[in-house]
């Protein structure tokens, strides 16, 4: 096997220790799991299967507690649920007569064991912390059915296996200190592990002050509070700066802290207290998520309005069931992760999207690519029915409006411990680990990073074809405008010109008449002089030129703008350079994190050797210097490579970012004076019927007076009989006026036909009024 570069070979003797067995099972001592004060756990074998169990062997001084190993034995084997670790068998090792417990082999260890991993060392991830969550609320909520209280509750007695589809399953482990309790019931013995005791059991155990305080089934709950706390951030909650060692201090902090704090730490030798009720920068969860774990948390070590354990249930049960929704906020360049409630609606997400990011919700814009989120999803629709194209992929924020200036947002790395200072070998150790689990971070910020370069090209790419689409829509509702402004031009036209001809033959038809003899005339005369009247109007015809002059302003506004995008696309596609395949950045920084690493494994078998000779020393001095150089180089490469060019990309970006959104507000006006068109034509085509049916009205009564005149006796007023030849005219001319209504009455069917569609159309963006602009 080839040596990583600049670091020696080192020859390594491997040990192995003695086999033990029961009846059934076997073990080698070599193989250590876990190890506790009365007992050590070994990787051992059932010998008819050979399925790996884990077997807790318990030493002689342990032996002796006999009550204890059988209260174990005894309760262990009442419990049977996923989340518990499973009882197997009890027998006795062959030779030396120990009791030996025999459960299921969880293969990733421990929970502690987990996060003292370098890659864990800042918490779990948040996909990972809510499988935890939710596995843990319901061992303990096994467990507050079976009526027991567990009593030493910590990562190390929380154990990590894997389900069938290679997810993580958490389950509760060593039963040594537990109990069955009812609710109603207390109990005056100490147990436990003194960072995650509660602050009376710490004064009554620890510090070992006499006090009259009975303990109860709540006495988990505290520790609870600080198992999820290490889970999120990698640490206890409680640290005084001399550590565990110095216990008067954390009783100080556990037993003094204000109300809504979950951690306290101590910077020197006894120096202040400092208290927070926040987590620190360092998890690895986003902000909504913090804020819901630390409602849990605070709640939880709050000794005197404690959660109960019916609301931590409750609380874990929300969070579980919590959607969670990523969005690229384009102005930061960085994702944002909102979590919501199941039947929360797109005006909850508007909401929350200006909690986070202080955007008001009448300027946020919401793109699945290049479509609205609400072209996808109604407005009042449950988010737990959004499609999984939204829940899965991310959505893309954008301000219409930029009224303050975005920056991108803080790209933050852990702080490497200094390499140069002299340590002993456990320091030297943990230091080590700590640069391992900082280049773990620098990894995950990179991944990051290179991520978001490719989603903010993307949010440029949808933004562009999100205003093309607009601009196509808006292309196709120009089209039906000219239609229908024909069909009104069309309709004017043939007002204008049947009504004057109707007053022109009636005229005509009374030149027939004896006028001075024929009462109807005189009635006939005072209609056509209200029709006189009414064709004098000339405004129909003013506002109609003033349409189809806006019609063709948009037209050429739209052409203009579509020309300056396509312009401006071009210099976009020249100025998105960034991070390439060519830069091997992500190559780069993974290998000196796999350099680094080697280094910490170097470091912790040193550590175990507690002494080195004289080669060793040599080899651990060489690897320290090695490891300030991996750092140095590690650092350079993000921080003087990876992080400018995105700061160039970023600014780029912007650059054209701030044109797009500038021409997204200029079809929106286009929009809306479409609207206003369609409004208009609504009015015009509104008015010009009420012109008609004043018209049409004048007609009919003028053909009704002809009508009567037609079907009266052949015998004038004074007797006389109308000539057969000027009948027949009569007839004729009346014919004439009957047909001249029929064409202005198909114009204005298919005029209102037009106008129905338009009162169905909804406008892309309904806004009120429009002024014009030039476009830059």
């Amino acid at each position: 096997m080839t040596q990583a570069p600049g670091i020696p070979q080192v020859n390594v003797t491997y040990r192995t220790g003695e086999l033990h067995e029961t009846a059934d099972y076997i073990y080698n001592t070599a193989d250590i799991i876990g190890k506790g004060s009365i007992a050590v756990v070994y990787f051992g074998r059932k010998k008819s299967s050979g399925t790996v169990v884990a077997a807790k062997v318990f030493n002689a001084s342990g032996s002796r507690n006999i009550n204890l190993i059988e209260s174990e034995k005894e309760v262990l084997s009442s419990l049977d649920h996923e989340n518990i670790v499973k009882f197997l068998d009890f027998q006795d090792e062959k030779d030396s007569r120990l009791p030996v417990l025999i459960m299921e082999y969880c293969e990733d260890g421990s929970l502690q064991t987990m996060l003292d991993k370098p890659e864990f060392m800042f918490g779990l991830m948040e996909d990972e912390l809510i499988i935890f969550l939710k596995d843990f609320k319901c061992a303990i909520f096994y467990l507050r059915q079976k009526n027991i209280v567990h009593r030493d509750i910590k990562p190390g007695n929380i154990l990590r296996a894997r389900r069938e589809d290679g997810r993580s399953q958490y389950k509760l482990t060593d039963f040594s200190s537990a109990r069955k309790l009812a609710n109603d019931e207390t109990y005056d013995s100490v147990h436990g592990t003194l960072e995650y005791m509660f602050p009376d059991m710490f004064l009554r155990g620890i510090l070992g002050k006499s006090t009259t305080k009975k303990f109860d089934v709540t006495s988990d709950l505290w520790s609870i509070g600080v198992t999820i706390y290490y889970t999120v951030v990698g640490m206890v909650s409680f640290r005084p700066f001399a550590g565990r060692e110095d216990k008067e201090t954390m009783y100080k902090m556990i037993s003094k802290k204000p109300k809504g704090t979950i951690s306290a730490s101590q910077n020197e030798e006894n120096g202040i207290i400092v208290y927070s009720k926040r987590l620190p920068n360092s998890v690895q969860i986003p902000g909504t998520l913090q804020d819901l774990i630390i409602d849990v948390i605070a709640g939880l070590l709050d000794e005197r309005h404690v959660l109960s354990y019916e609301q931590f249930f409750e609380k874990v049960v929300i969070i579980d069931a919590k959607i969670k929704l990523t969005i690229f906020y384009c102005c930061i360049g960085q994702n944002i992760v909102i979590y919501m409630n199941p039947i929360d609606r797109y005006a909850n997400l508007q909401e929350e999207i200006a909690y986070v990011t202080e955007i008001p919700a009448n300027n946020q814009l919401l793109l699945v690519a290049d479509q609205e989120l609400t072209e996808i999803v109604g407005v009042t629709d449950e988010i737990r029915l959004y499609p999984l194209s939204v829940l899965k992929d991310s959505l893309f924020l954008y301000q219409c409006q930029i009224i303050v200036t975005p920056s991108l947002g803080l790209i933050e790395i852990m702080e490497l411990p200094d390499t140069s200072l002299r340590y002993s070998l456990n320091d030297d150790a943990r230091m080590a680990k700590k640069c391992t689990a900082v280049a773990y971070h620098i990894c995950r910020t990179h991944k990051c990073l290179m991520e978001n370069q490719v989603q903010l090209i993307q949010s440029l790419s949808n933004l562009r074809r999100y205003i093309y689409r607009i601009i196509r829509q808006s292309n196709i509702c120009l089209l039906d405008l000219k239609r229908c402004s024909d069909e009104t031009r069309k309709r004017l036209s043939i007002v204008f010109t049947v009504f004057p001809g109707f007053k022109s033959i009636t005229k005509l038809f009374i030149e027939f008449l004896d006028s001075d003899s024929i009462r109807e005339v005189g009635e006939m005369k005072r209609l056509l002089t209200e029709i006189s009247k009414l064709l004098e109007e000339t405004s129909f015809d003013a506002f109609q030129k003033k349409i189809e002059g806006r019609v063709q302003e948009i037209e050429k506004y739209i052409e203009v703008l579509r020309s300056k995008m396509q312009e401006q696309e071009s210099d976009a596609n020249m100025d998105c350079a960034r991070c390439c395949e060519d830069d091997h950045c992500h190559g780069k920084i993974e290998w000196k994190k796999q350099e680094i690493l080697d280094v910490m494994n170097i470091f912790l078998r040193h550590m175990r050797y507690e002494t080195l000779h004289e080669h060793e020393q040599f080899i651990h001095e060489s690897e320290k210097s090695n490891l300030e150089v991996l750092c140095l180089k590690l650092i350079s490469t993000f921080q003087d490579h990876c992080v400018p060019t995105y700061h160039r990309l970023y600014e780029n970006v912007m650059k054209h970012m701030h044109l797009l959104l500038k021409h997204l507000g200029r079809v929106r006006k286009v929009e809306q004076n479409i609207d206003a068109v369609k409004d208009s034509q609504k009015q015009i085509s509104f008015q010009l019927g009420k012109f008609e049916d004043v018209c049409v009205k004048r007609m009919n009564d003028i053909l009704s007076c002809i009508t009567k005149l037609m079907s009266s006796t052949s015998q004038g007023a004074t007797g006389e009989s109308i000539q057969p030849k000027r009948s027949e005219s009569l007839h004729g001319v009346t014919n004439m006026l009957q047909e001249l209504k029929t064409p202005s009455q198909e114009v204005r069917d298919s005029v209102q036909e037009q106008m129905t569609r338009f009162s169905k159309d909804q406008p892309l963006h309904p806004e009120q009024g429009h002024r014009e602009e030039s476009i830059q």
